[in-house]
């Protein structure tokens, strides 16, 4: 079996998906994947030569740069790897450089590191590369057969649900869910949240997610759940603080695209916006 065959076909059709999203939603929607990818450094041995413990480090402050210094760091953490035939740090590097040009929309590029991290994982044979691989590819290109790869490589029931969520088997994921307090799974459970209460048309759970994406610091998250919570809202007083605080919040990220999404939102109901008496010029 060939999982990421036929690749140019499904790399096509992501290139058509992600022409319609600015970056910000890029970087939001999987960015959550350098979690569980990250994670990998707990199976990493204590005794490690200093080149690898110098790879591992890069990798690790990659994650809190901009997207070009991003890319260099993993870029030089992936060439130690090679040079000492280290496999599991070869996966890791691949992933978060996919998980980078992901960000910027560099679909092909991405395409490339998340197939050989893929490829790796095989290799490595364990349920955690496993599990981030194979839901990172399916993922980018919609694979539902490797999305259910993951599922079947998934431990424990967030990321049970988030495969879910991916496969948008929506009845499937449970409602327990929403009565998790915010915590190290939050990047997670937001997502999850934020799809099921979108698919649902429940605003409840789109303000949990909100929750979830303010503790795991995903802006693009919050700006996202607030917008969404407003056009949910059937009373348009909340309507209208929820866009507002949306439109603040993309403004002050720098959301160009969500900011003029949420003001276009506005703007179609003048006579709303004024029976409210709002003010969304600060």
């Amino acid at each position: 079996m060939e999982p990421v065959k036929p690749f140019v076909r499904k790399l096509i059709a992501a290139l058509r998906y992600f022409s319609i999203l600015g970056r910000h939603q890029r970087a939001a929607w999987f960015g959550g994947l350098l979690g569980f990818i990250l994670a990998g450094c707990a199976s990493i041995p204590e005794q490690r030569p200093a080149s690898l413990t110098r790879a591992d480090k890069l990798l690790e402050s990659s994650v809190e740069q901009g997207y070009s210094d991003a890319l260099t760091l993993q870029a030089e953490a992936l060439a130690i790897y090679q040079s000492n035939d280290d496999l599991r740090g070869r996966w890791r590097a691949n992933s978060l450089l996919a998980a980078s040009y992901i960000k910027l929309g560099k679909i092909e590029r991405a395409g490339a590191h998340a197939q050989v991290s893929y490829k790796l994982s095989q290799v490595l044979d364990d349920r955690e590369t496993c599990y981030a691989s194979s839901l990172q590819l399916g993922a980018l290109f919609s694979d539902i057969e490797l999305l259910e790869q993951a599922l079947g490589c998934a431990e424990g029931q967030v990321q049970e649900a988030l495969v879910l969520a991916f496969l948008e088997r929506y009845d499937d994921i449970p409602l327990s869910l929403a009565a998790a307090e915010p915590g190290k799974d939050s990047a997670d459970i937001a997502l999850i949240l934020y799809r099921l209460g979108k698919f649902r048309g429940e605003r409840s759970l789109v303000l949990l997610a909100l929750t979830h994406f303010r503790a795991a610091g995903n802006t693009v998250g919050v700006i996202d759940s607030l917008y969404l919570a407003a056009r949910l809202s059937k009373d348009p007083d909340q309507q209208i603080e929820l866009a507002h605080r949306a439109l603040l919040a993309a403004r002050a990220a720098g959301a160009s695209v969500q900011a003029q999404s949420i003001s276009n939102w506005l703007s179609s109901d003048r006579e709303m916006l004024h029976a409210a008496g709002k003010d969304f010029s600060d």
